[in-house]
C-alpha cells in the first residue's frame, strides 16, 4: 500500500527506502491515519456527512463564543 509520505517523497514500491519504512508499519499507518484526519472529508471515508455536505463538526462547550467572532461581538 503507498501511503502520503510515499506519495510526497516520490518512493517507489519495492525500493530500498520502501523495504526499510515497512519495516516501520505503525508509523507507517499513524502518518496516514493522521492525514486522512486532517485533510480528508469523513464522507470520502465511509463515514456520514453532515446536512447539506458540509464535514460534521464537534459541539462547542457550553459558554464559549464560536470561533471567528469579533471581540466586539463577545463584549470584549
Amino acid at each position: 500500500m503507498t501511503d502520503i509520505v510515499d506519495r510526497l517523497a516520490g518512493i517507489d514500491p519495492g525500493s530500498r527506502l520502501d523495504v526499510l519504512r515497512r519495516r516501520r508499519q505503525d508509523a507507517r499507518e499513524y502518518a496516514q491515519r493522521t492525514y486522512e484526519a486532517l485533510f480528508v472529508p469523513s464522507f470520502e471515508l465511509g463515514g456520514e456527512a453532515a446536512p447539506g455536505g458540509s464535514p460534521p463538526t464537534a459541539p462547542r462547550p457550553a459558554g464559549r463564543a464560536p470561533v471567528g467572532r469579533g471581540v466586539s461581538e463577545v463584549g470584549l
